[in-house]
């Protein structure tokens, strides 16, 4: 079996989203083009072990394998695409597509992509500091803590809804359970003629685009 970009199978593109949320469906696509050959078989694997396969000269065309947690939607997939349903944390992994034309060469191409799956925290980021309140020319001091999730959240600071770079000090605390939380300070002078006379400080705790939680101070 050759496997490669040949004149046969080409522009092999997998497409599997970067994270999704725990309990919702996930839909993983590959596109390809056959230049005039026929399908002999789409393969699916989650770290190179295989719980799906299409091949259209069968009958059913479509093969599903038992792989621990995966749920697939059969009515939702083909070809093209594969859709799992419900998923959880231990899907979080490397997905890949391989296609392979038809007879007599059967040339394959195997393209792969990670998908997360995301737990976000139970409740709000908690922002913390050593004073009620800040005016112009104060020093700022402030935590920010997120609770657990799975992965840990990323922490943005905003001084007056001006995003704070480089001036924070993120931290992570790992738990037995797999999830983790965000710890973070910011420390900074405050403009001594600042265009309002109270500093709002807030703090923003994101996981990729699936999740965002923000606190107040």
């Amino acid at each position: 079996m050759v496997r490669g970009t040949v004149n046969t199978l080409k522009s092999l593109h997998i497409h599997v989203p970067k994270a999704v949320l725990t309990g919702h469906d996930a839909e993983l696509m590959c596109t390809y083009e056959l230049e005039g050959a026929q399908l002999y078989s789409i393969r699916w694997y989650r770290n190179m072990i295989e719980f799906y396969r299409f091949v259209p000269k069968e009958s059913p065309a479509t093969k599903v394998f038992p792989v621990a947690e995966i749920k697939v939607d059969v009515a939702a997939s083909d070809q093209n695409r594969v859709v799992l349903t419900e998923v959880d944390r231990t899907l979080t992994g490397e997905y890949q597509c391989e296609v392979s034309a038809d007879a007599p060469l059967f040339h394959t191409d195997i393209k792969a992509a990670m998908m997360v799956v995301v737990e976000p925290p139970l409740a709000s980021p908690n922002v913390t500091s050593d004073r009620i309140s800040y005016i112009g020319g104060d020093h700022i001091r402030a935590n920010c803590s997120s609770p657990p999730s799975l992965p840990a959240a990323n922490i943005t600071w905003y001084v007056n809804e001006q995003m704070v770079p480089g001036f924070t000090a993120n931290h992570v605390l790992n738990f037995s359970n797999g999830y983790a939380s965000s710890l973070a300070t910011l420390e900074l002078e405050a403009a001594v003629h600042s265009p309002v006379p109270t500093l709002m400080i807030r703090c923003e705790a994101s996981i990729f685009d699936r999740y965002s939680g923000t606190s107040i101070r």
